[in-house]
C-alpha cells in the first residue's frame, strides 16, 4: 500500500518556511518475505512548484507500485507477530523480556521492573511489567518471562486465542 501526502513544515516562532512538498510513502514484500519500505520526498522548491511536485510524486509512485517490491499486497500475513531471534542488543537471553527503571514525573526516583513486551488486539506494541520492589528480583523475572511465553502460545493458536488470554490477564485470572 502506498500513498502521497503533502508536507508544510513551518518554524512559527522564526516565521521560517522549511519543508514543502509531497511525500510518497509506501511498503512492499519482496518474494523472499523481507519488507521494504519507501519513503520520497517530492520538493515544490526543486520540482519547480506545488503542481509540478505533486506530478512528479504520481509518477514516482506508478513506477514503484510497478516494481516486484510491490509484488503482492501488504495485507497478506508473511511475517510472524514477533521475532524469533535475539537482537543483538538483548542482554536477557530472552526474546521480548527486558529489565527497565520506571521514571515517575513527581521525582527522580527510578524504579526498577522487568517488562514483557507483545503485540496487542489492535497490532499496536503493548507492555506487562513487574515491578522488582513488588515481587523480588527473580519473581518479576519470572512473571515477565512466564507471561511472554504464555503471549507466544496463544499468538501461534489463534487470535481468538490472544483476544481470550489478553482478556484473562485485564480480568486478573492471570497475574
Amino acid at each position: 500500500m502506498a500513498c502521497i501526502i503533502r508536507i508544510d513544515k513551518h518554524d512559527k516562532k522564526r516565521g521560517i518556511s522549511h519543508t514543502h512538498g509531497w511525500q510518497v510513502r509506501g511498503r512492499g514484500t519482496r518474494k523472499n518475505g523481507e519488507r521494504k519500505y519507501h519513503s520520497k520526498l517530492f520538493s515544490d522548491g526543486v520540482h519547480g512548484g506545488k503542481g509540478k511536485a505533486l506530478i512528479a510524486a504520481q509518477e514516482y509512485l506508478q513506477a514503484i507500485a510497478c516494481s516486484p517490491v510491490f509484488d503482492r499486497p501488504v495485507s497478506e500475513p508473511n511475517h510472524p507477530p514477533y521475532h524469533y531471534h535475539l537482537n543483538k542488543n538483548n542482554q536477557t537471553g530472552i526474546i521480548g523480556v527486558h529489565r527497565t527503571r520506571t521514571r515517575y514525573t513527581r521525582g527522580r526516583v527510578r524504579y526498577p521492573n522487568w517488562v514483557a513486551t507483545y503485540t496487542g488486539i489492535d497490532g499496536t506494541q503493548q507492555k506487562k511489567s513487574y515491578s522488582v520492589n513488588c515481587y523480588g528480583e527473580d519473581e518479576a523475572k519470572r512473571l515477565a518471562v512466564e507471561f511472554r511465553e504464555m503471549w507466544e502460545v496463544a499468538v501461534k493458536d489463534s487470535p481468538e486465542a490472544v483476544k481470550q488470554f489478553l482478556q484473562e490477564m485485564k480480568d486478573g485470572y492471570l497475574q
